[in-house]
């Protein structure tokens, strides 16, 4: 059984390292903790964690909050967020990011284990994909669920996916195909060898590609920008002589 991720966000290592070791020896699995906002958008397209949780107050160019917005306009991960400060201004801007979950420095072990534990039994229980799902076969197709229907679109065909909040929008090669579910709930369930995410809103098939310069990538007529955080991505899967 696939272990539930949860990546840490926090720029003070001890409390990074304490939190990690909470969570491991509660049997989650944990990647590196990161410290700063930009960094983040990168991992979680690539380690898909199934909950963040993320510190207010950052090294680097964004805070948490900053970073929770771009995260929360992808994807649907929930985020518990960690501050120090408990006053009523930090915890109304913190507001605006729409986090599932807040916890005040210092916190305890049980504290943060019960709320990992409803955060994420309540975002499962929500989830977007009880209305649109998405499964793939062996001949490299997937079949896609809308409107009560089975499709079956070869991944070959697909150009590139777009998010639309809690919807994506598949453009393929013929058609377009709206799901209730998230980009990044998409994003999960295709393979990571042909499909990488270029900026929040947007993720492509390689094989899609006609040209690209330093800020947009080219799909036949279709201008897509490149998101700063996602070049370095972008850059190690495609080949450039």
């Amino acid at each position: 059984m696939t272990k539930t991720k949860i990546l840490v966000v926090e720029d003070e290592l001890i409390t990074a390292t304490h939190i990690a070791s909470i969570l491991e020896e509660k049997g989650y699995e944990v990647p590196e903790p990161i410290i700063k906002g930009e960094e983040v958008p990168e991992i979680v397209a690539k380690e898909k964690p199934d909950a963040i949780i993320m510190d207010i107050n950052l090294a680097g160019k964004l805070d948490g909050v900053e970073t929770a917005r771009i995260i929360s306009g992808t994807t649907d991960i929930p985020i518990i967020f960690l501050t120090s400060n408990s006053d009523e201004q930090t915890f109304e801007e913190s507001k605006t990011a729409l986090p599932h979950a807040f916890l005040t420095k210092p916190f305890k072990s049980e504290e943060l284990l019960r709320t990992i534990d409803v955060v994420i039994n309540r975002h499962q229980s929500h989830s977007p994909q009880e209305s649109s799902s998405v499964s793939i076969t062996e001949d490299k197709s997937i079949f896609v669920t809308s409107k009560n229907k089975k499709v079956k679109i070869h991944i070959e065909n697909i150009k590139y996916v777009v998010a639309d909040r809690n919807y994506c929008t598949v453009v393929t090669t013929s058609k377009e195909y709206v799901l209730s579910m998230s980009l990044g709930v998409f994003e999960k369930k295709i393979p990571s060898e042909s499909f990488t995410r270029i900026h929040r809103s947007y993720l492509i098939n390689l094989e899609a590609v006609d040209s690209l310069d330093d800020h947009h990538v080219f799909i036949g007529q279709k201008s897509i920008p490149i998101g700063n955080s996602y070049k370095k991505m972008l850059q190690s899967k495609i080949r450039i002589v």
